[in-house]
């Protein structure tokens, strides 16, 4: 009979940048010698869009990747351990759970065992995304209020950085009846299943300026720093995560007046250069 006290897989590190490798050794604790057919461990990442009932249906593979590790062989009585690795393709999406679906990724180790019962283990992987370097562009855009008012809207850079903060210039010109501006970074969701098609935005950052406190005339800044966990960019055959930003004029007894910017995720080029 064979007493094995643990089979586990044990990773590098506790996440894996897009195009990177994933290495990892799986361990393997017996009390008895025992014969087996072979031994492998595979990769395996899925992407899943959620219906409109809330299943889980559109699911696809974005990885899958087998190795045999050992086999036919015998393992001792003790601790084995067996090493693999895996390289992450540079277009697997980052691993992601919201609203419009998921993306997941593990690792699976199987020992095939002929005369007795087969040993498994599993451990999910997290897969992080490539912050790559990107050009800063320039944006700008305007709310008209009236014929002699609006805000003038700029960014200086359209790349948003996880963790950095967001720089947002903007100017009254004119005399407009505004009580402020609110500033937010949107999330913008969109799923994608046959003929269906959904979408939802959701702030992860906002500030807003008092009308006392706006710029007439003469260009004011606002920082924007949202939580560096929160910016994921996805973009699967299902679905599609981004941002935007999105400056609303506050008007009192008005409908409220908006614009919005494209925003890229990455890292500015000059921040790359400063960096190596």
């Amino acid at each position: 009979m064979i007493f094995v006290r643990r089979v586990e897989i044990l990773l590098d590190g506790d996440s894996f940048v897009q195009g990177t490798a994933i290495k990892g050794s799986l361990l393997v604790r017996t009390d008895t010698e025992f014969r087996c057919e072979r031994v492998s461990v595979a990769l395996h990442g899925e992407t899943g869009t959620s219906s409109p009932r809330g299943t889980v249906v559109g699911r696809q593979n974005v990885v899958a990747q087998e190795t045999v590790l050992s086999g036919p062989t015998t393992i001792s009585a003790g601790e084995s351990m067996f090493y693999f690795r895996f390289n992450l393709p540079e277009t697997a999406p980052p691993s992601y759970l919201g609203w419009v679906g998921y993306v997941r990724y593990n690792v699976s180790a199987h020992i095939e065992i002929s005369r007795g019962r087969d040993l498994s283990a599993s451990k999910e992987v997290v897969v992080v995304p490539r912050v790559e370097p990107l050009q800063p562009q320039r944006s700008e855009d305007r709310i008209v209020l009236g014929e002699m008012s609006d805000i003038c809207v700029e960014i200086p850079s359209d790349i948003l950085t996880p963790g950095q903060p967001f720089l947002v210039r903007h100017m009254v010109r004119g005399d407009p009846s505004v009580r402020g501006i609110r500033l937010e970074i949107i999330k913008t969701q969109r799923r994608s299943i046959g003929d269906f098609h959904m979408e939802m935005d959701v702030p992860i950052c906002k500030e807003y300026v008092d009308r006392d406190q706006l710029a007439y005339n003469s260009w004011s800044e606002t920082v924007l720093t949202p939580d560096a966990n929160m910016i994921v960019s996805v973009e699967t055959e299902t679905m599609h995560v981004g941002y935007v930003l999105k400056v609303t004029a506050d008007i009192p007894w008005r409908r409220d007046r908006s614009v919005t910017l494209p925003l890229r995720v990455g890292r500015s080029v000059s921040e790359q250069s400063q960096g190596s």
